[in-house]
């Protein structure tokens, strides 16, 4: 992908994490816009969740590596790494969904939508692995879940209306299906044309120890690569590590490079492509654990080559 011109130049990749490093030496200059929840770099003030634009954590710093760390021919380089990310910190005290979080979480899609960013990438979740049995006791409907996270579900509703993709980490826990928040076009169909929930693949090349499965939602489900990955580091350097978290970005920034491909395709109409593009060889033919199959960046980028302007790709 990255020798057919898939660098991801001229987008910007949106992404709810821990925040910002733009003084690693691979990260410098690709922060543009830095926000945080109640901290925006528009001026409006930190009143509630002081989370912190530029990362003290770590996590952040992680995923923006995997999608745009410059080629400058030291440690590595991301995905698309001619892109540029629009940070959004989202740390938060709790690990459930309460109301000031959902209102700052709905904000922050706001200000990706304003800002013309069409994928975001979310590497955290509130909630535990979803599963049958759970969604029979709970009662779990769509009215349930948009009693969680209402003002999320309305901005991420405008947000895939003007052409976005919300890409999800799956989960850590080896559950049977993804969390709650990859599960969300169970419950809201419309939403499943910018929805992608990622599995991560271990280097053994099959479905990584820690990961979660695609399970029901393997129609919007696809697998990257999550073990023991090299990335940037907090300290400055570069480190390995692994997770959901970090498959996810591959996806997000995968669709930000074929992107810069191809400006005529909608961001809707990549992520069918990469779907329908993914490697369905043995292991990945299994959609319980894998969905639409491995992410196939090559593949991907050579069938949109080989074509005119793909009109022709599901919207």
């Amino acid at each position: 992908m990255h020798r057919r011109g898939g660098t991801g130049v001229g987008q910007i990749v949106g992404t709810f994490d821990s925040g910002a490093k733009p003084d690693h030496p691979d990260l410098a200059g690709k922060f543009p816009h830095v926000c945080a929840m109640g901290d925006c770099d528009d001026g409006r003030p930190n009143v509630v969740y002081p989370s912190p634009r530029f990362d003290t954590d770590g996590h952040g710093t992680n995923v923006n590596g995997v999608i745009a760390a410059r080629r400058n021919g030291v440690g590595v380089f991301g995905i698309a790494y001619g892109a540029r990310i629009a940070s959004f910190g989202n740390t938060a005290p709790s690990d459930t969904w309460d109301g000031v979080f959902d209102e700052q979480i709905a904000r922050g899609f706001d200000w990706m939508r304003s800002l013309g960013v069409r994928v975001t990438n979310c590497s955290w979740s509130r909630t535990r692995p979803w599963t049958r049995e759970g969604e029979e006791r709970n009662h779990l409907t769509a009215s349930v879940v948009r009693g969680m996270m209402a003002h999320t579900l309305r901005a991420v509703d405008s947000y895939v209306a003007a052409g976005g993709v919300v890409v999800w980490a799956a989960g850590n826990e080896r559950g049977l299906h993804p969390n709650l928040e990859s599960m969300v076009p169970r419950y809201f169909q419309d939403l499943e044309k910018g929805w992608l929930a990622v599995v991560a693949v271990g280097p053994s090349g099959r479905i990584a120890s820690f990961s979660n499965f695609c399970g029901d939602a393997a129609d919007w489900c696809i697998a990257a690569p999550g073990g023991e990955v090299v990335t940037t580091d907090l300290d400055g350097s570069w480190s390995t590590t692994s997770g959901t978290s970090i498959a996810a970005p591959y996806v997000a920034a995968g669709l930000a490079a074929l992107k810069s491909m191809f400006p005529n395709l909608t961001y809707h109409q990549l992520r069918a492509h990469v779907l329908a593009t993914a490697d369905r060889r043995s292991p990945y033919d299994d959609r319980r654990i894998y969905g639409s199959g491995r992410l196939d960046l090559d593949a991907a980028s050579r069938s949109l080559a080989a074509r005119d302007f793909v009109d022709d790709v599901d919207d």
